[in-house]
């Protein structure tokens, strides 16, 4: 049964239930602790537990409309608020309330959508927050009714007044300070609350539990340590400002927006994850955007572009943005493997090209104009094509100038807002220069479909399902609700799109169509660029910034340079893997080691740095130690290899936290784990220049340095009384668990390993250190968590082949795949295979 007081009892009608939702929502932000029928749980008797809770609640807000005023129930509990004194009133719709309130004043939000910075919401805030704050407990005191007998000579009774006020005032404050305790102990319970919803995944209860929380414990540690896992906070402005900004849960697209207030909105906290927003103002074109969450890791510009936490738009007329998104400037890359390019800022099609647009093209003589077609060099099975006979294979099924889809020269009944498709790539060309833009380059194209951060925060895998991948047919432009970063539609899915790029057998394609599988959605697929297939469409963009070199950008790409099919990835011989195991020997030696130095610590762990020799070079290694305060030593160790970011520019150890978010692996020690994280040569303090692949005796060197790191970490755990050596654990993080294999298998003493998103990569390595080769000789126990959108990894193309040449006995290793990206897997996901599989392997921790 309910025993809790509510801050707030909301009483309205069954018909208002959605008006409801919305004011119990947002109450519930506003850090009120809100009761309202939603929260009776089964089995509870509905007349006792609403009773208990209306004569608990400090205010009661009661909805007024013309179906609540005729409801018996909410005039009952409209009369007990008001004989109670905690009455606050709200008008939803204009109506004729009951007499008996007509003089009592209400808070007028009939217009109020859910602005919690509207004037009049402010108010209606205000007039709860007095009736939560104020000292019932002074008004309850009453004066002693028994006076004490006259003295001979009469006092003056101004003593008696004030010794009176002072106690009344003493009373009130011990009942504010037992109030006050009363909160912040309620609040206690609720950060304990968060955090068992944190490790739950459920980050909309943690978000709504934590305002009620702050209100009384702005400061506790583990709420603030807590917070960025499931909160996002951004700053929104727009040019000019004064813009209206909203906002709704990217996977709700149909739901309601919430409106944010006017930008400049400096600082806005919401539930961290996807999120689409709206930024509109009187006479501009509204921009439509998409995030996938705030990025609180400065993980550097050049690999990941900038954080998602800033949005700054320049709004336009729809004159000067028809149909067309606004994409800034910035860093892209078709994979990481390849090299980072800055783009400037362009415009791209909201949408794909439709038939409707195409037929305009046709119809102004478009196969005829050789205006529009010189310059193109044809080719057909690899042979020169004279343009003449080109165009004259650009026909449609009847032998008329048009996309091979088409039939008597127009597209069929009822698809003028299908995307057109059966086109060539130098179709797309010819249509492009008709309107006067160009294809996109697939540098601009993966700028427009996925944010900068992609990696750390996928996007993709909100977009990817509500997209038509993997489906039954076609459909019109914008039907299907998947929003890019910069608000194009249909980028993934429909039809596939043409490329400016050349590449080895002509063009390239990207987005998938309407019959490819999911993971497809950002792949290149080379074709020739006479290719008519039904599946191939156009998107066009317009530069902006003519300062960058779009030239550049056309330049043709070649995939098989520097990447590979995992699929068809063979390891070497025994023999062979011999002679580059012994590259890899190890011997133990003198360690000199530096005594443990507590850095800091908090509820959960005690973080410690040492400082060791590395055995090469006379180098030293630091390795950090995050000895868990919920167990009992010996602890168990898990070492940890994190990603390629590491590798890519200088930075301070001092930030890594293993309760990050986005990958957050706090879990291992809250499971009663010590985590262990050597400075790698090459990584932090002992960075010296970004990672090369192409270098392949730094490459060789830095392996075999990795190798000898991890040596000597278990080398200096073993001489620690509070670790269990004998079962050491490995953390490996897409680096960690994918180019790091060599690093793996040549270390006997790891029990068993969890790889997240770890997978054989699709970049080529030297082979002394290529993971194809050492991926059969890991023969311990593996997991791998692996998100089903991942961009780099897919599931098919790299994900599998690992998971199949793992040396592992089929029952001692298992590979999960979640609905998320690359760095961004569910934390109730990984919490739960990760602590069962070490449990499993590992054995359980001391309690």
């Amino acid at each position: 049964m309910t025993t809790s007081r509510p801050d707030v009892f909301l009483s309205y009608s069954r018909e208002d239930q959605v008006v409801a939702r919305r004011f119990a929502g947002a109450l519930q932000q506003e850090g009120f602790e809100v009761w309202w029928d939603q929260a009776l749980h089964s089995g509870e008797s509905y007349d006792e537990v609403t009773e208990q809770a209306l004569e608990g609640a400090r205010s009661v807000v009661v909805l007024w409309s013309r179906t609540s005023v005729a409801s018996r129930w909410v005039r009952a509990e409209a009369a007990t608020a008001d004989r109670m004194g905690v009455l606050v009133p709200a008008m939803i719709e204009p109506c004729k309330r009951p007499i008996m309130f007509e003089l009592r004043q209400s808070a007028e939000l009939a217009d109020w959508g859910g602005d919690v910075k509207d004037p009049a919401w402010r108010a209606f805030v205000g007039d709860i927050n007095r009736y939560v704050q104020r000292e019932t407990g002074a008004a309850d005191v009453q004066a002693d009714r028994n006076p004490p007998v006259a003295a001979a000579r009469r006092r003056s009774p101004w003593p008696v007044v004030a010794g009176g006020a002072a106690l009344l005032v003493a009373l009130g404050a011990g009942y504010w300070t037992w109030q006050q305790s009363a909160h912040s102990k309620r609040a206690r319970a609720q950060v304990s609350q968060v955090a068992a919803l944190v490790d739950a995944g459920d980050i909309h209860g943690a978000f709504a539990l934590a305002q009620q929380a702050r209100r009384y414990l702005p400061d506790d540690p583990l709420l603030v340590s807590l917070t960025p896992q499931f909160t996002s906070r951004y700053s929104v402005e727009s040019e000019p400002a004064g813009a209206q900004v909203s906002v709704r849960g990217y996977d709700a697209p149909e739901g309601d927006w919430q409106a944010l207030g006017v930008t400049p909105l400096p600082d806005v906290a919401l539930v961290r994850g996807p999120h689409r927003w709206r930024i509109e103002k009187q006479g501009f074109a509204p921009v439509e955007l998409a995030t996938a969450f705030r990025s609180t890791l400065d993980l550097g510009p050049e690999l990941f572009g900038s954080n998602s936490d800033r949005l700054k738009v320049r709004l336009r007329t729809a004159d000067d943005l028809p149909e067309m998104v606004a994409v800034p400037a910035g860093p892209s890359t078709v994979t990481r493997w390849l090299a980072m390019v800055r783009v400037p800022s362009f415009l791209i099609d909201r949408h794909e090209v439709t038939n409707a647009e195409y037929k305009e093209f046709v119809d102004a003589g478009g196969y005829e104009r050789t205006s529009w077609w010189e310059g193109l060099e044809f080719r057909l099975d690899g042979k020169p094509l004279a343009r003449e006979a080109a165009l004259r294979r650009f026909v449609d099924s009847t032998g008329r100038p048009g996309p091979a889809t088409w039939e008597l020269g127009g597209f069929p009944v009822g698809k003028a807002d299908y995307p057109v498709a059966g086109v060539s790539w130098y179709e797309a060309m010819a249509y492009a220069r008709f309107r006067g833009k160009s294809l996109p380059t697939a540098y601009h194209w993966l700028r427009a479909a996925l944010p900068g951060s992609e990696i750390i925060g996928s996007l993709a895998a909100s977009i990817a399902p509500l997209s038509n991948l993997g489906g039954s047919a076609v459909a019109p432009v914008g039907k299907f609700a998947g929003l890019g970063p910069w608000g194009t539609y249909d980028m993934f899915g429909n039809v596939r799109e043409w490329l400016a790029n050349p590449g080895r057998e002509g063009g390239w394609l990207t987005g998938g169509s309407w019959e490819d599988p999911l993971y497809s959605y950002s792949d290149l697929l080379a074709a020739p660029r006479m290719e008519r297939s039904s599946l191939n469409g156009i998107r066009l963009m317009k530069p902006v910034e003519l300062d960058g070199d779009l030239a550049a950008l056309q330049a043709p790409i070649d995939l098989r340079e520097s990447s590979r099919d995992p699929t068809l990835a063979k390891p070497v011989s025994d023999e062979v893997f011999a002679t580059y195991q012994r590259q890899f020997a190890y011997r133990p030696g003198t360690l000199n080691a530096t005594g443990p130095k507590e850095e800091s610590s908090n509820q959960d762990w005690i973080r410690q740095r040492v400082t060791i020799d590395a055995g090469y070079d006379n180098r030293r290694l630091d390795v950090l130690l995050f000895v868990p305060r919920r167990a009992s030593p010996p602890f168990q160790p898990v070492v940890m290899f994190d990603g390629m970011n590491i590798f890519m520019y200088p930075a301070s150890s001092d930030r890594f936290d293993p309760g990050i978010p986005g990958m957050s692996i706090d879990h291992v020690l809250k499971s009663g784990r010590m985590l262990v994280y050597p400075i790698y040569e090459g990584s932090y303090e002992r960075f010296k220049s970004p990672i090369d692949f192409n270098d392949e005796v730094r490459l060789t060197r830095d392996y075999i340095a990795w190798r000898w790191d991890l040596g000597r970490t278990i080398d200096y755990l073993q001489t620690r009384t509070d670790v269990d050596a004998a079962r050491i654990g490995y953390l490996g993080f897409s680096f960690g668990g994918s180019a790091a294999l060599p690093v793996l298998a040549t270390e006997p003493r790891i029990k068993a390993a969890v790889l997240l998103s770890g997978a054989i990569p699709p970049q080529i390595y030297p082979p002394m250190v290529e993971p194809v080769n050492y991926a059969p000789r890991i023969h311990i126990p593996v997991l791998m968590l692996n998100g089903r959108y991942d961009k780099e990894f897919t599931v098919e193309g790299h994900q599998l082949p690992l998971f199949r040449l793992l040396g592992t006995p089929p029952a001692d290793k298992r590979h999960v795949v979640l609905d998320a990206g690359h760095a961004s897997l569910p934390r109730a996901d990984v919490l739960r295979e990760t602590q069962a599989w070490f449990d499993r392997y590992l054995g359980p921790v001391n309690p």
